[in-house]
């Protein structure tokens, strides 16, 4: 959907209706007509209730507005029009460790974006809640955020270690990083800037980020001593401590109604933990190699899991059996994940492919090829 805002007289408008005014002065900064934005779409409200998503790309004359430049410096006269993107195009995400990310379309598989500029593996890449921008961390201590629509990198954040896990907010305000000096990172989306950093206890490496759905509190996964942390985000404050494991915690995911989290773990298995009583309530066991990644299907009903051993597994959440085991990759699965609606699972691999897979009988229907070395990182868009 596409809908413009005229600055002229503070005036702003859709395409079809005006829809309020904004008043600015033209040192303000495109983050305060960003703000604007988000105050605007949530007094409207689409037919099903819903509001109009607050995130978008603001564009003039074709060039992307960025939230640390002045109104003027943009070229934004009294007058000018601002277009507010926001065609959002399903893809699927992958990182490698050939220091890429690539954008893949989710009808043809093809590659239709290759976000070059990392100078080690990249280890973790998200898509915004949104869709509209890419997330990487790498080996070479930075994170990046990459814009979709144009594959330009729009901002870098220096770490002092590698980053091996990143994960957005719900509202893709907040961005969160783990190093493997075990530091946990919150920064603000639009400017970089750190709101908050946590020590993990002996510097244990942080494999996993998670926020809950909620967004109120943030999951940490650690090696070397098998813990896995809830933290509030406001305070900084730990909620929750899980039990240790004996082995490293290599994944971690809250479920969709934040009330449990599931656990990949080194010893070849994943838990499920219930979150009022602190207490694993499933072991899911059947794979014969570290657990790489774990999650939880769209609804729920299902938890996926990727293994060393070169498979995938699909597991019922309730009963903690194993309903159909995904194979056809020449080395580990390192990463896989579920498509927004559930009925597509994705897997990234040592073998430096990805496949994509249909939840219904397992089937591979698609395999992406392009990277040039193993794909650490998988994951659907939401939007």
């Amino acid at each position: 959907m596409q809908s413009a805002w005229r600055h002229c007289g503070q005036i702003l408008r859709s395409d079809v209706a005006e829809l309020g005014k904004v008043e600015l002065e033209a040192s303000a900064l495109v983050e305060q007509l960003h703000e604007e934005h988000r105050l605007l779409s949530e007094q409207l409200r689409q037919p099903e209730g819903q509001a109009i998503a607050p995130q978008g790309q603001l564009v003039h004359d074709e060039r992307l507005l960025h939230g640390s430049d002045a109104l003027l410096e943009s070229g934004r006269a009294d007058g000018a029009i601002v277009d507010v993107l926001r065609r959002r195009r399903r893809f699927v995400l992958t990182g490698s460790q050939d220091c890429t990310a690539r954008l893949w379309d989710f009808e043809s598989g093809k590659c239709f974006s290759t976000l070059v500029g990392h100078i080690g593996s990249v280890f973790s890449a998200r898509p915004s809640p949104d869709g509209l921008l890419v997330a990487t961390s790498s080996k070479d201590c930075t994170v990046r955020l990459w814009q979709v629509a144009s594959g330009t990198c729009t901002l870098t954040v220096n770490h002092v270690r590698p980053v091996l896990s990143v994960a957005f907010s719900p509202d893709g305000l907040l961005l969160a990083t783990g190093t493997d000096d075990g530091v946990l990172r919150i920064m603000k989306v639009n400017s970089g800037t750190f709101m908050l950093e946590i020590p993990m206890h002996e510097k244990a490496p942080v494999w996993a980020v998670d926020f809950s759905p909620d967004g109120h509190t943030i999951m940490t996964a650690c090696g070397d001593g098998g813990t896995t942390h809830v933290w509030n985000v406001a305070s900084g404050l730990c909620e929750q401590q899980l039990d240790e494991q004996e082995d490293v915690v290599l994944s971690a995911r809250f479920a969709p109604d934040g009330r449990a989290i599931v656990t990949g773990c080194s010893d070849d298995s994943a838990q499920v933990w219930d979150l009022s009583t602190g207490l694993c309530t499933r072991q899911l066991e059947g794979h014969d190699g570290a657990v790489c990644s774990a999650s939880f299907s769209p609804d729920g009903r299902h938890i996926l899991t990727c293994s060393t051993d070169g498979t995938a597994k699909i597991w019922s959440h309730s009963r903690g059996d194993c309903m159909r085991t995904l194979e056809g990759h020449g080395s580990d699965v390192l990463s896989a994940a579920f498509s927004a609606d559930g009925m597509l699972v994705g897997t990234a691999s040592a073998d430096g492919t990805a496949k994509i897979w249909t939840t219904r009988n397992g089937q591979c229907i698609c395999t992406l090829e392009g990277h040039c070395a193993p794909v650490t990182s998988i994951e659907f868009t939401k939007a």
